[in-house]
């Protein structure tokens, strides 16, 4: 009688523990870095055509959040062959935008607050390439023109001495035609 007793009181204990289990409140999960340390560059456009796909298709709203956050993430993973800052950028502010506020959107933050910083320098380095290329277009264009005037002093050289010449036969005749 005792360890039926015992028994049963165990059970009681361990149905209202559990039952207080059931009563605690659920704390919004952290968002986690999705970090795709196992993917091939060949498997990058696959995974992120499925992910693009979840995440126009999918009616929960918290799976289209998380698939935005990690094509963001796979569009800045340097293995990427697509590697891309200014979808990533994108996709990384829909996310905040699908997802709302909740805890650890402080490094989607971060994340957005590089990615826009990143393609500031993306934007200026192509600033400076093109640059780059007018002022190499123009250097070819001044050593073009250095070339031809270089051939006109010669020419102009070529003919000073034809007439130092010219001018010293004259000067020759000249002495001969007193005599």
């Amino acid at each position: 009688m005792f360890r039926y007793r015992n028994f049963v009181c165990r059970c009681f204990l361990l149905f209202i523990g559990i039952s207080f289990i059931g009563c605690v409140a659920i704390q919004p999960q952290e968002v986690k870095s999705p970090v795709y340390e196992d993917l091939t560059a060949k498997e990058f456009p696959k995974e992120i055509k499925r992910l693009n796909a979840l995440a126009s298709g999918a009616k929960d709203r918290d799976t289209r959040a998380e698939a935005h956050l990690r094509l963001a993430i796979l569009y800045t993973d340097p293995n990427n062959p697509q590697l891309d800052y200014s979808i990533a950028l994108a996709q990384a502010e829909e996310y905040i935008r699908i997802a709302g506020r909740r805890k650890g959107n402080r490094f989607i933050e971060s994340l957005v607050g590089m990615l826009k910083e990143i393609k500031r320098l993306e934007d200026e380095r192509e600033g400076i390439k093109k640059s780059k290329v007018e002022l190499l277009n123009e250097n070819k264009k001044l050593h073009k023109d250095i070339e031809e005037q270089k051939q006109k002093i010669r020419e102009m050289k070529e003919t000073i001495e034809k007439l130092k010449l010219l001018d010293l036969q004259f000067e020759k005749e000249k002495r001969d035609l007193k005599k």
